[in-house]
C-alpha cells in the first residue's frame, strides 16, 4: 500500500449511520409490517380497547407508562414529560394507555394544536391504518373541541382496567 493511498483515506469524512428505531413493542405483536419504522410512542395503531398499550418511554409491552422507572421525579419535570408523550407526540394518533386524563393535561398547557384521538375514532380506523397517518377526530380537532368535550373525554379517554 502506498502512502497516497493512505491520505486519501483520512481525507473521506466519516459518515455516521442514524440509529434505527426499534420494532414496534405493540404493534410487532400484530405482526404489522410497519412495526420496523417506529417505536410505540409513534404508534398509530389501536388496542382492541382504542388505545396503545406499552411505555411510549421504554419501548416495552412489560409494563404501561403510569409505572414506567424512568418518568421524571420532579412534579414540573413529569408534566412536561406527561404532556410530550400523552398529547404532544399522540397529535392525529389513538391515546397511550394510561389512567391519566390527557385532556386535563391540555386544559392546563394551552397548546395550539396537535391532540390525539378518540379511542372509539381509533377503532374506526384500527383496521386500515398505515403508519404515518394523522386522523383529525371532531370531538379533538382543536383546543375549543377539547374544552367543549372535556366531561366527555375524561370519562372515555382514561384507562380504567387493572394493571396500570
Amino acid at each position: 500500500m502506498d502512502d497516497d493511498s493512505e491520505d486519501e483515506d483520512r481525507s473521506q469524512p466519516l459518515v455516521l449511520a442514524e440509529p434505527q428505531p426499534r420494532p414496534c413493542a405493540h404493534c410487532q405483536i400484530y405482526g404489522r409490517e410497519d412495526a420496523n419504522s417506529h417505536e410505540i410512542r409513534d404508534c398509530g395503531y389501536g388496542s382492541k380497547l382504542g388505545d396503545v398499550p406499552g411505555c411510549p418511554l421504554c419501548n416495552r409491552m412489560t409494563h404501561y407508562y403510569d409505572g414506567c422507572r424512568k418518568r421524571k421525579r420532579s412534579p414540573a419535570d413529569r408534566r412536561h414529560e406527561d404532556w410530550k408523550f400523552l398529547v404532544e407526540y399522540r397529535s392525529g394518533l389513538p391515546p397511550v394507555r394510561t389512567k391519566m386524563a390527557w385532556p386535563d393535561l391540555v386544559t392546563n398547557m394551552q397548546p395550539t394544536h396537535g391532540f390525539p384521538i378518540t379511542k372509539d375514532m381509533a377503532l374506526q380506523v384500527r383496521d386500515n391504518h398505515r403508519h404515518g397517518t394523522q386522523y383529525h377526530d371532531p370531538l379533538t380537532r382543536t383546543l375549543g373541541d377539547v374544552r367543549k368535550n372535556l366531561e366527555r373525554l375524561r370519562a372515555s379517554e382514561v384507562f380504567t382496567g387493572m394493571g396500570c
